[in-house]
This record gives C-alpha cells, sequence and structure tokens, in this order.
C-alpha cells in the first residue's frame, strides 16, 4: 500500500461516472493533517469540481480509531519553536491554506459524504462540518478541545458554534467536551447516524446507484441512499451527553459574563458527581485563561458573520496564537513533555487583560491586507 498520508481514489460507477474517494493515511498520528495534506487535497478537489463525470466525493480516514485528531500540532510547535523568526510567515501559510480548505469544503457543489468515525476533533471537525452529508457512528467522538493547548475553536468553529445557543456555544467551545454521534447531530455538527459495521454496505450502495445528472439531484440521492442505513442503527444510537446535562449547561453557560462562568464552573464542578459532567468542566477549569476569553468573544462577534469573515477573523486569531506564548507552551505541556502543567501567560480568567485580548484580534500583517480576503469574491 501507499505510503502516502493522504490517498486519492476514483473507483467506477453508473452511467461512466465515477465517485471520488479520499483517506486520511496517517493512522498512527490518527490521521492528523499536516500543510502538504492540506494542499494536496484542495488542489484534488478543485480538480475534481471541474469534471463533470465525478459524480460525488467520499471522504474518509485510515483506520478505526479516528477520522481525523486535527491537525498536526508537533509541527507547528517545531516551527514556533525552532524558527521563531518567521513564526508570522509560517503560522499564517498553515492556517490560510487550512481555510482555504475548509472554505472550499463549505461551499463545493457536488455532494461530499464524509465518514466521520473514531476521533472527530479541531481540523478534523473543520474537514467534517462543511461537508454536505456528514456521517458518525457509534464510535465517534467529535470535541473542539484548544482550551487545553492555548488555541481556540477555529476551522469555522467562529461561525457555527455562535449560530447555537449561546450557552451551548460556550459551552463547546471553553470546555472542549468530547460530544457522541447523538450530541454532534443534534447540535448541526453532523447529520446522519449510521452504524460503524454498515460502511461497506454505504460505499457499495454509492457505486451501485444509479446517479442523476445534476449536483443538486445528486446530493437529493445521497440522503436518500443515508436514510434506510440510518434506520438499521438506530438501536445503537448513544445516549445523549447534552440532553442528560441540559439543565447544568444552561445554568453554568448561560450566565451573562465570563466572569460570572468562571465562578459558577469552579464552584460547581467541587459538588459534581458525574464522570463526565466533571471531567468537562475541569478540563474549562485547566485550560488557557486567553483562550477562554477568546472563545467568550467568539461568540459575540461570529453570529454577526458571514462564513468568510469568520475565516478571516480566524486567520488573525490564529497567528496571533502563534505570536503569543500560550499555544506553545500548552503543546509543550500537553503534547511534547506531557507533564500536563502549563504555565500560562496568565493564571486565571480575572488576571487577563482587556488591552491582551484584543491584541489577539488585531491583524499582524504589516499591510493590514487579510490573506483571505479573496474569500469574500
Amino acid at each position: 500500500m501507499s505510503q502516502s498520508a493522504v490517498l486519492f481514489e476514483e473507483l467506477p460507477v453508473s452511467k461512466g461516472k465515477r465517485l471520488a474517494k479520499i483517506t486520511l493515511n496517517r493512522a498512527k498520528a490518527l490521521n492528523a493533517i499536516d500543510l502538504e495534506m492540506i494542499m494536496a487535497i484542495f488542489q484534488q478537489l478543485q480538480q475534481w469540481r471541474s469534471q463533470p463525470d465525478v459524480v460525488a466525493v467520499w471522504l474518509e480516514g485510515e483506520g478505526d480509531r479516528a477520522f481525523c485528531a486535527g491537525g498536526d500540532i508537533r509541527k507547528l510547535y517545531q516551527m514556533l519553536i525552532e524558527q521563531s523568526d518567521h513564526r508570522l510567515e509560517h503560522a499564517t501559510v498553515f492556517f490560510q491554506h487550512e481555510y482555504q480548505l475548509d472554505y472550499l469544503i463549505h461551499t463545493y457543489p457536488k455532494p461530499i459524504i464524509c465518514w466521520g468515525a473514531g476521533i472527530v476533533m479541531g481540523g478534523g471537525l473543520g474537514l467534517m462540518v462543511g461537508a454536505s452529508h456528514r456521517v458518525v457512528t457509534e464510535t465517534s467522538q467529535v470535541a473542539m478541545p484548544e482550551i487545553n493547548i492555548g488555541l481556540y475553536p477555529d476551522v469555522s468553529g467562529t461561525w457555527f458554534l455562535s449560530r447555537l445557543p449561546t450557552d451551548l456555544g460556550c459551552f463547546v467551545g471553553l470546555t472542549g467536551a468530547v460530544l457522541n454521534a447523538t450530541d454532534s447531530i443534534r447540535l448541526g455538527l453532523a447529520d446522519y447516524f449510521i452504524a460503524a459495521e454498515l460502511k461497506a454496505e454505504l460505499l457499495d450502495s454509492l457505486i451501485q446507484v444509479d446517479w442523476e445528472q445534476t449536483d443538486a439531484a445528486n446530493k437529493i440521492l445521497v440522503g436518500q441512499l443515508l436514510k434506510p442505513l440510518e434506520s438499521q442503527a438506530w438501536c445503537h444510537l448513544p445516549v445523549s451527553k447534552i440532553v442528560e446535562h441540559w439543565q447544568d449547561i444552561r445554568h453554568l453557560f448561560g450566565l451573562p459574563s465570563l466572569q460570572e462562568i468562571d465562578v459558577a464552573v469552579k464552584y460547581h464542578a467541587a459538588k459534581t458527581g458525574d464522570d463526565w459532567l466533571t471531567g468537562t468542566l475541569q478540563s474549562y477549569i485547566n485550560g488557557c485563561p486567553t483562550t477562554a476569553w477568546i472563545v467568550w468573544e467568539q461568540m459575540q462577534r461570529g453570529r454577526h458573520l458571514a462564513l468568510a469573515e469568520a475565516f478571516q477573523l480566524e486567520l488573525i486569531l490564529s497567528v496571533q496564537c502563534c505570536l503569543h506564548p500560550d499555544l506553545a507552551e500548552g503543546v509543550r505541556a500537553r503534547l511534547i513533555d506531557r507533564d500536563n502543567q502549563p504555565d500560562w501567560k496568565f493564571k486565571s480568567v480575572a488576571e487577563v487583560p482587556t488591552e491582551w485580548v484584543e491584541a489577539h484580534f488585531q491583524a499582524p500583517w504589516i499591510d493590514k491586507i487579510n490573506p483571505l480576503k479573496s474569500l469574500l469574491k
């Protein structure tokens, strides 16, 4: 088998047409994506977009453990440490290309079926959330856990989290809560629940079906194929953690200010006896205080932004996170040294100055021209 980090195939289907297939091929790294993978996928999608005989795209991760655990943060960390004089340039290039790919998936005319089994986190959710048909299974673990490393929920998180009820958007972004398939569908991050064992049957159905002549008709057709398989899987549907803890989530994360949320969460975390909720709240408590403020501002500002504008804002935020100290420190503590003792710049939400937060929202480029300005055209 090819050792390429991403594999591209074209499977013959009816009427002389083809089903395109993308496989993230880094199973040992939980299919984390790096810049080369991002650029390769973008270029291939652009090529398939202009080919009328390609009717749809199937997107999956190699192995059973993960669709995609996110961006290759270790490589990003090496860049921040080893090439500190070029952080602005390298961070801009990486995130610009990642967001261009995510935006292309959001706006792609052909059906994209994303098989979101196993771990779907960070940049992996960025790939899945824009697909036209987002499938989760009983193994799916979906999260935006960036608060743990001093980043923030990017890859269009500004757009999709801010469109949830405010308490839910804050909850997901501030805690990095791990969502199961039911939660993901309820929050609009996925569309279909299909048992993992039915993957081969679904792929076979896509190959055998009588494809239509237009992209719009084919999107409807894919939905019609997914529905019967979904009905076979309801017995495997996990209980929603969001529903189970709905009152606590609304009580804690529906408060009118981040300072009040901070106090309430710390008080409640010491009292709750539920393992999932305790762990989720503790993730916020141990997370980066600056990230908490960025998430809070995302929820306020993001609801007024179009998708392209959200990506432009995220490019600013992500590059600024690379220029500020917490991201490198968070990656060091969580992924490199693994001491789980990050020395955050500020130790609590209350200590973070307003001007420090606002600096993360300021364009870092000398000419102030956003490299993603073309998305608005």
